[in-house]
């Protein structure tokens, strides 16, 4: 009994940007679940940019509690990503028993053990196609990131960072190699970073490539909080 507390994360394959996880209690109200179901929630990269956005409108203007946190590109260090991970999962749960509505079941996108009391805590694949709180969670935290993103291409241009998100597209490691990294906002350790890196320097070994146009824009481990909206419940499907 009692709420169900949903966490995702997105932005964990990316070569850029931070990773960031989201958990959502959703309201216990039927007609705000009945308009996310109509809505098309579900699994965040399942669905277009239209229906996230739609989604993420219904969840804020009807108080669905949600809590963000965040690791940023310069924290990640090589080997510790799934620890680092882990770290936001129990920011994301402390938040809710102690800042929100509480909850009763938390249900978690994947099959790693989170370190987590297992009576409460409930690891499943493909979570975000199965529970509703789930797919909020998901869909929060990509709108949030995709936004971030974009904010970072207005101020970095030339890397495709406001379609591809940091992700590692063809056009993308293409302008890496000609343009460098960007301090601060492209993960150094990345294995495939390191190797487009290694490949340019060894083409062009009196080039530095580290573009320093900008100073990247700062990430808070923990950047926001919804206002509570109630005790609530989401639906596990």
């Amino acid at each position: 009994p009692g709420p169900v507390l949903g966490i995702d994360e997105v932005g964990l394959g990316s070569l850029a940007g931070p990773i960031t996880v989201c958990g959502v209690v959703l309201p216990d109200d039927r007609v705000t679940i009945k308009m996310l179901e109509v809505a098309g929630a579900r699994d965040s990269k399942k669905i277009g940019e239209f229906t996230r956005e739609t989604v993420y409108g219904i969840l804020v203007n009807n108080h669905a509690w949600h809590h963000i946190a965040e690791m940023p590109a310069d924290a990640y260090k090589k080997g510790n990503m799934g620890r680092l991970v882990q770290d936001l999962m129990h920011q994301v749960v402390w938040a809710a028993e102690n800042r929100g509505p509480g909850f009763g079941t938390c249900i978690i996108d994947g099959t790693q053990d989170r370190d987590l009391p297992t009576e409460r805590f409930r690891t499943i694949a493909k979570a975000d196609d199965l529970s509703l709180s789930v797919a909020c969670a998901s869909i929060i935290a990509k709108v949030h990131r995709d936004r971030h993103m974009c904010e970072v291409a207005r101020a970095h241009p030339g890397y495709g960072l406001a379609s591809n998100k940091g992700y590692g597209t063809p056009t993308h490691i293409k302008a890496i190699k000609d343009k460098g990294i960007i301090p601060g906002v492209h993960r150094q350790e990345i294995k495939l970073v390191a190797k487009i890196l290694n490949e340019s320097r060894a083409s062009s070994p009196g080039e530095v490539h580290a573009s320093s146009e900008r100073r990247p824009l700062r990430l808070s481990r923990v950047t926001s909080i919804s206002p509570p909206g109630g005790r609530g419940s989401g639906r596990f499907h």
